[in-house]
């Protein structure tokens, strides 16, 4: 899960607190936030 920190369409608590249950679930999921990121706004790099 992607989640921008500066996000004004999407809270981040109820996206974090969503990826924490599934983690509790053993769903194999990484939370990966993005600083200074609005909603849609950042671009994937692979390295």
């Amino acid at each position: 899960m992607l989640h921008g920190d500066e996000d004004r369409i999407v809270a981040f608590e109820p996206v974090k607190e969503f990826a924490d249950a599934l983690k509790e679930e053993d769903f194999n999921v990484t939370f990966e936030v993005f600083k200074g990121a609005r909603h849609g706004n950042y671009t994937l790099v692979k390295s």
